[in-house]
């Protein structure tokens, strides 16, 4: 296959080849692959919704999509290779907590007239590329017409740890912004992302072929990728983690719960921090578990904190439901971080009394179960935490 040969009707064992050059090995990963298809419903605020399942190989989900496509539907795959996580329903929970593994780094270019931060054609898109790639010395990637635009592909030579990919793909994202390359800035850092598979069709309006455009590209390193982009991230350092399972989300609901009866809310404004972290944890442990975090949470309110959640809209059930920007792992962060600290303050500023409060031993036994370096801190500098 020659750089300038376009394959237009994508068959099936051409579409899974694709897929084994940009998504990881699941099957060494013991993970599995995302599908799923836009599904019209006009009770639904947003006239419908993404139906997703999950996949053992590639062979699978190209099958699946292409089912899909034949009965007209809006067809996506994501990038990634998740572990278990499931929703209430369950089925596969396609969040970046949930990622673990990626074998590839990607850009979504939109082409759409007269739209700010797109190009008018494809012609202008290909320049802006041509561009971006001489500017950073960049090769050219794997090349997939969506159909209304372009989807461009930098092959890796491993699977990588979603820890590792994600400061190589913000610098990415940096080099592209510097270029003055117009791309979807939500895509390329998300390790949870979708898009087409060549082979369907974007219907977007009028259904056009999402086709394979050029795909003869070396995979290289992340850290070959990593040095070639560090001139936009100064301090970036290609990284090789262990790798471990996500968090099960169960045993992640069992730790913050017992951190809630420390998460400070001492004033309105630290109320809605701990709700909006609440509700950045909600796609990892659900809908009913967010609420039930929430209010245990706003137990700890003063009353002035209190006395505004009159309003329902101010209400820690409604808080914790209320959809926001931050991931997973930074409202988890946000909530233990609060919980430690707090707890901490709480024993040193019983340190001296004859023995410790009821609620000063809960939390020398929270930090003890949670945040055992903590407490050994704190020990070698006061003699007492019974």
């Amino acid at each position: 296959m020659t750089e300038k040969q376009t394959i237009v009707n994508t068959s099936h064992d051409i579409a899974v080849q694709f897929l084994h050059r940009v998504v990881p090995d699941v099957a060494e990963r013991d993970a599995v692959l995302w599908g799923g298809y836009w599904k019209p419903d006009a009770r639904h605020p947003a006239g419908g919704y993404m139906w997703g399942a999950a996949f053992g190989s590639p062979s699978a989900l190209v099958a699946w999509s292409f089912k899909q496509d034949a009965d007209g539907y809006e067809t996506y795959y994501a990038l990634a290779g998740f572990g278990d996580q499931r929703n209430d329903k369950g089925r596969l929970r396609r969040t970046q907590s949930n990622v673990i593994a990626l074998r590839s780094l990607w850009a979504d270019i939109d082409v759409k007239p007269n739209v700010p931060g797109c190009y008018p054609d494809i012609g202008a898109a290909v320049n802006g590329l041509k561009g971006f790639l001489a500017m950073a010395q960049m090769p050219k990637p794997v090349i997939v017409g969506s159909g209304r635009g372009l989807h461009l592909y930098w092959p890796l030579d491993a699977d990588t740890h979603p820890n590792d990919w994600r400061p190589v793909a913000e610098a990415l994202k940096a080099a592209m912004t510097a270029a003055g390359f117009l791309f979807d800035p939500t895509r390329t850092a998300d390790s949870a992302s979708i898009l087409r598979l060549p082979g369907t069709h974007n219907r977007k309006r009028e259904p056009l072929p999402v086709t394979l455009a050029h795909w003869d590209v070396r995979p290289r390193s992340l850290e070959w990728y990593a040095e070639r982009l560090i001139a936009w991230k100064p301090k970036l350092k290609a990284t090789r983690s262990t790798w471990t399972r996500p968090t099960d989300a169960g045993e992640t609901l069992e730790k913050l719960l017992d951190a809630a009866p420390f998460v400070p809310c001492d004033d309105y404004s630290g109320f809605v921090k701990a709700m909006t972290a609440c509700s950045a944890i909600r796609p990892m442990i659900g809908d009913e578990a967010a609420v039930e975090l929430a209010e245990r949470i706003a137990q700890n309110a003063p009353d002035d904190a209190r006395e505004r959640n009159g309003d329902p809209r101010y209400a820690p059930a409604t808080l914790a439901l209320k959809p926001v920007t931050m991931p997973p792992e930074a409202g988890i962060g946000t909530l233990m971080g609060l919980a430690r600290d707090a707890a901490l303050a709480l024993v040193e500023g019983e340190i001296g009394l004859e023995a410790l409060t009821e609620r000063g031993r809960a939390a020398a036994r929270y930090l003890a179960a949670h945040h055992r370096g903590t407490l050994k801190a704190a020990r070698a500098q006061w003699e007492v935490l019974a």
